[in-house]
């Protein structure tokens, strides 16, 4: 088992474009795919999409992301790829209960980001539970689900 210790670059850097791109056509690049809830994790062990066992200690200043480069080679690349997300979207009524609401997903710990008037949520568990969570404490008039399931990977690398 290999154990990676510094992530070497990213893949949305420039300068690692053209070699990705190769690496891709000529098949040396393989993939480490982890949840996206997993990137604040900095040791752990994991098994490549070509089936190599690898592991990963890297230091407290180093965060893992979607697109690190682990290994940067001719023969081999690696890169870490974090599973595209489900956010759910809500929006708030006034800013009263956009202030409820942001209590409410934090004291339930939920992965939040907002844009303009909207809360989105990282959908971690099933549907169900957040509709249900919403539903008991906020009104229908209050506080509405628009959209489900928004996958957030634009690309397939």
């Amino acid at each position: 088992m290999k154990i990676y210790t510094s992530i070497l670059g990213d893949i949305k850097d420039d300068k690692y474009q053209d070699h990705i791109h190769r690496c891709e056509h000529d098949q040396t690049l393989d993939l480490i795919e982890i949840k996206n809830t997993d990137v604040a994790r900095r040791k752990f062990k994991a098994v490549s999409v070509k089936g190599y066992n690898v592991g990963i200690a890297l230091p407290r200043n180093e965060k893992l992301f979607d697109g690190a480069i682990l290994e940067y080679g001719n023969r081999y690349s690696l890169v870490l790829r974090t599973q595209p997300e489900d956010w759910i979207q809500i929006q708030p009524k006034n800013k009263g209960v956009a202030l409820r609401l942001g209590y409410f997903a934090g004291n339930l710990h939920w992965t939040v980001k907002f844009e303009k008037d909207i809360l989105w949520v990282a959908q971690t568990q099933e549907l169900q539970t957040y509709i249900s969570r919403i539903n008991q404490a906020f009104s229908a008039d209050e506080a509405q689900i628009l959209n489900t399931v928004l996958k957030s990977r634009k690309s397939k690398l």
